[in-house]
């Protein structure tokens, strides 16, 4: 449309031209509030993160997606005492390695403190005497035991750290991640549930889409269902499919302009409907939506790949973005 100027335009003219500049105007809104990338503040569950925690199960009998069962930490076996004295902190963390002190101060009868001497335990610069209310105390003093004079603690304290400790901390850590796991689900309940707001929305991606493309990275879902999620009588919480059909977005590639992308949003949205006006239901559990997948991959770049779930299963590695 050509304007030569304000007077030469009629009301309704003016009117339509109002009209497209404010739709304009929401699309390029809607533009930039497209999501690029999963990072989401409540937190991102990549299935290999969740892979075979204890507690946790999937495609359950009852409908549920997920359901995973609140878990206890353990606490390992204690080292002997001659090497606990010596440790830096005690071995609660399975992620984190004991390590011993350089030396210690620590008070001994006197009988003691000569016995440590004569085994080449202490030397006689590191005996100090110990003074309460001024007074010189004969049946105790302080000494300080160096971690290199100790031969037998630290041969204890290795035989303890690569055995008891490392198989207790080969069996806890999977129960640390399903702890983390709950406790970050269970936040995420608590503000959905909570929220005086628009809550936030809980979304399960299938077929992840990742590509750097002009200085812009993709890490987003093709296929996405909206979630319910509930804390269970017992503690357990459980996350179910809400009552709203599947959809399946391009939106990134959209933004990205490339080159067919609207009209191959509306030809899987399509496809995907036909699927579910039969008695399919949907599922991330079935590879029924893979060719969905596949057409996305290599319609998108003439480079796609598309790694299918038996691929992923018999090991094809995840390239980087």
């Amino acid at each position: 449309m050509s304007v030569s100027s304000h007077e030469d335009v009629s009301p309704e003219e003016r009117d339509k031209i109002s009209h497209l500049l404010g739709f304009a105007g929401e699309l390029l809104v809607a533009r930039s509030d497209v999501q690029m990338e999963m990072k989401a503040g409540l937190g991102v569950f990549h299935e290999s993160n969740l892979a075979d925690l204890p507690g946790l199960e999937l495609n359950c009998e009852d409908g549920a997606w997920l359901r995973i069962a609140r878990q206890k930490e353990s606490r390992p076996s204690q080292p002997p005492e001659h090497v606990a004295v010596f440790l830096k902190q005690p071995p609660l963390d399975p992620y984190k390695t004991p390590a011993l002190k350089s030396s210690i101060s620590i008070e001994v009868p006197i009988e003691e403190a000569s016995d440590l001497i004569e085994m080449g335990l202490l030397a006689t610069e590191d005996v100090h005497v110990i003074v309460e209310d001024d007074v010189e105390i004969d049946s105790r003093v302080r000494v300080t035991l160096h971690a290199e004079n100790c031969p037998e603690m630290r041969r204890d304290f290795e035989t303890y750290v690569g055995g008891p400790w490392a198989d207790w901390s080969y069996k806890e850590k999977p129960v640390r991640r399903a702890m983390a796991a709950y406790n970050d689900l269970f936040k995420i309940h608590s503000v959905i549930h909570t929220s005086e707001g628009a809550p936030p929305e809980l979304i399960w991606g299938i077929g992840i889409g990742r590509w750097k493309k002009g200085g812009n990275t993709i890490d987003m879902p093709i296929m996405e269902q909206s979630l319910d999620i509930e804390v269970e009588n017992e503690g357990a919480i459980a996350i179910r499919p809400r009552d709203l059909s599947p959809t399946l977005s391009l939106k990134p590639y959209i933004q990205l302009d490339i080159d067919g992308t609207p009209k191959l949003q509306r030809e899987l949205q399509e496809n995907l409907e036909q699927f579910l006006r039969g008695e399919v239901e949907f599922s991330p559990f079935t590879t029924l939506w893979e060719p969905l997948l596949d057409t996305a991959s290599s319609n998108i770049s003439s480079s796609g790949v598309h790694i299918t779930r038996a691929e992923l299963d018999e090991g094809e590695k995840i390239e980087p973005v």
